[in-house]
């Protein structure tokens, strides 16, 4: 049960990323949570009200 409930928690988070919520949720489930969690926070953010902040952070660096 704590397993679903982290996979479903692993979609919600990759929906806030500008990923899709289905996909990541089923990937963290053939994958564990944790995994999936790492490759979402590896990969860019999609998400456009996001995405020009990171950008004008790396900018200022």
């Amino acid at each position: 049960m704590l397993y679903l409930m982290l996979s479903v928690g692993i979609g919600g988070f990759a929906g806030t990323r500008g990923r899709s919520v289905i996909f990541w949720a089923f990937i963290s489930l053939l994958i564990t949570p944790i995994v999936a969690a790492g490759i979402l926070l590896i990969l860019k953010d999609k998400n456009p009200r996001r995405a020009p902040r990171e950008e004008q952070k790396a900018e200022s660096q």
